[in-house]
């Protein structure tokens, strides 16, 4: 037991894998074991109805009649062990080696698992013995009744393997056939919601586990991956409203607080946005990435001499931070001043020449210097083949210039890199004579054709 502390402690920085037990009691945990030790002896003799992952396993007290049954059962093979030293001294060390190599996983010392089949391997090695010593000693089976019990076992131990191995082929598949076994673990729930693709499957299972009552460590994960994923949907109203939910457990969090700042920006709430951010500034955090998006937000609320200083101070801080340039740039031309957002696009040619390009492009796009513009674009589409505002942009201004075999080229070209959206070619003026022509009608029935047959 020692040597498996130290080994752990050596190798985790830590003994106990959590500070906490069972109901907050190490009796009411030491009560659950018996129990635990008793499931491992029948898993042993029956190793059916496996799990993957106990965690919910339940807890026990000492009026628990379960918990007398369970004692009085070890009591009693430890007994036998005691006795049997002298007389079957092998017998009683299968026995006693049992016991002793499930000390280390007994919960003496907190541990995350209460039970768990690969604690038995080990332990294991105790009964096969005592039941090897029985075999080899009995002068009462004969092999017709040894041998077709043993080809029995092996045959139906070779089936439990091959359904077992069906269920680990993969994270779904595992995590699904623990819940239909432990229905009540909320960890379960939340494992399985995180190998689910479809974004709202994901939500009702992790609001299943949530249900459920978990410990604090599992509530915090769950509320956070329900945050993530009503993020990701574009939910940000119900996100908000995880991450708030989330800062009950973790008031101070840095990561969550800048999280909700965003869903609030996200949604339009830019008063909120503006006082998460500002929070997080007054207690100490000056990250270029923090001090962008505040400046984002004072952008959004026309606040433009403090966006200005503090996208600035992003800037000093870190003058490789693309962002900060990038989003200077916007609000210099949301401020209309369109000569200092083109100074800036300059400033991160050197970085990123593409984004400086386009964002130049754009820039001239609204001085209306189209001929500027359309250099700018050029360049982006030379850089990067496949970016798709670049060619709609170019589209556009030939649109508006009336060259529209050059507008419908550059269409072409963006359908080709991956653009898609043809209602809202069809949906804007400028592109209305393009629209009617046989060539666009034709050429978008292609496009549909070839994106069907993709599918």
């Amino acid at each position: 037991l020692f040597a498996f502390l130290w080994l752990r402690t050596s190798v985790l920085g830590q003994v106990a894998q959590q500070n906490y037990y069972l109901g907050d009691s190490l009796k009411a945990t030491m009560f659950t074991m018996l129990r635990g030790v008793a499931y491992y002896i029948k898993l042993l003799l029956f190793p059916i109805n496996l799990c993957g992952d106990y965690g919910s396993y339940p807890i026990s007290y000492i009026l628990d009649a379960r918990v007398a049954a369970s004692a009085i059962l070890l009591l009693s093979i430890l007994a036998v062990g005691l006795l049997l030293i002298r007389k079957r001294p092998l017998i009683a060390f299968g026995v006693l080696f049992f016991y002793v190599m499930l000390l280390p996983v007994s919960n003496i010392i907190p541990t995350v698992n209460i039970i768990a089949e690969r604690f038995l391997y080990t332990p294991a090695f105790g009964p096969i013995l005592v039941v090897t010593v029985l075999v080899r000693d009995s002068k009462n089976i004969s092999k017709s009744i040894l041998y077709p019990f043993l080809a029995t076992v092996i045959i139906l131990f070779s089936i439990i393997i091959f359904n077992r191995n069906i269920v680990w082929s993969g994270q779904y598949a595992f995590w699904y056939d623990v819940i239909k076994k432990m229905p009540g673990s909320s960890g379960a729930h939340y494992q399985l919601a995180l190998n689910m693709t479809d974004a709202q499957k994901r939500i009702e299972e992790l609001k299943t586990a949530l249900s459920l009552k978990p410990a604090e460590k599992w509530a915090v994960l769950i509320i956070s991956a329900l945050a993530s994923t009503y993020a990701g949907t574009g939910d940000y109203a119900s996100a908000s409203e995880y991450y708030n939910y989330l800062l009950k457990y973790r008031p101070d969090d840095g990561t969550t607080l800048n999280n909700l700042g965003i869903a609030y920006y996200k949604k339009g709430d830019y008063q909120k946005a503006k006082e998460v951010f500002e929070g997080l500034l007054r207690h100490g955090d000056h990250s270029p990435k923090l001090l962008v998006n505040l400046g984002v937000v004072y952008d959004e609320l026309k606040e433009y001499q403090k966006a200005t200083s503090i996208l600035n101070q992003a800037i000093s801080v870190d003058p490789n931070y693309l962002d900060a340039y990038l989003s200077l740039g916007i609000m210099y031309n949301n401020m209309n001043k369109h000569k200092e957002a083109i100074a800036i696009y300059k400033k991160i040619l050197d970085k990123d020449p593409e984004k400086a390009h386009l964002g130049a492009g754009e820039t001239y796009f609204k001085m209306r210097d189209y001929i500027s513009a359309t250099t700018e674009l050029e360049k982006v589409v030379s850089i990067n083949p496949k970016n798709l505002d670049a060619y709609y942009n170019l589209a556009y201004i030939h649109a508006l210039k009336r060259d529209f075999k050059s507008s419908m080229d550059w269409l072409a070209k963006a359908v080709e890199a991956g653009f898609k959206d043809f209602e809202l070619i069809e949906n804007d003026e400028v592109f209305a004579p393009i629209v009617g022509s046989e060539r666009f009608t034709r050429f978008k029935m292609i496009r549909i054709t070839e994106s069907r047959g993709e599918r």
